[in-house]
């Protein structure tokens, strides 16, 4: 019952690809604290575009940017699942919003954490097609 530890528990099983793993720790650490920080919606958000699940993707990733609206990286996933939603409007915006936080990230640096390259690759798809190069 400690959101910190399932937060952490959640990005671990993210990037070493135990996704299903990383959602319900996730899901779990935030119903146990909903303001324990943006690196817990990101991870949480990418995890949902992993899992295809673009809605909820974007309700998180929305109210995410609104409690921590200068976390650099929170933009990025949000405009991947807009994308996917077929949200090209906002997608742009989300992206743009993102680049204006973070002006040196591009795909190539975005998602290194995954241990497993196809992870990696899925979600440089989805972030292609919201526009990031």
């Amino acid at each position: 019952s400690d959101a910190d530890a399932l937060a952490a528990r959640a990005a671990v099983l993210l990037w070493t690809g135990d996704i299903d793993g990383s959602v319900v720790s996730g899901e779990l650490a935030m119903r146990l604290n909903a303001n324990i920080g943006p690196e817990t919606a990101f991870n949480l958000g990418i995890a949902y575009l992993l899992n295809r699940r673009w809605a909820d993707a974007v309700r998180l990733l929305e109210a995410a940017r609104i409690r921590y609206p200068t976390y650099p990286t929170l933009d990025f996933p949000l405009a991947g699942a807009y994308a996917e939603l077929d949200r090209a409007a906002e997608a742009a915006d989300a992206l743009d919003q993102g680049k204006r936080k973070n002006p040196y990230l591009d795909l190539a640096g975005f998602g290194t954490r995954f241990q497993d390259p196809a992870l990696k690759h899925r979600l440089d798809q989805i972030l292609r097609k919201a526009g990031l190069e």
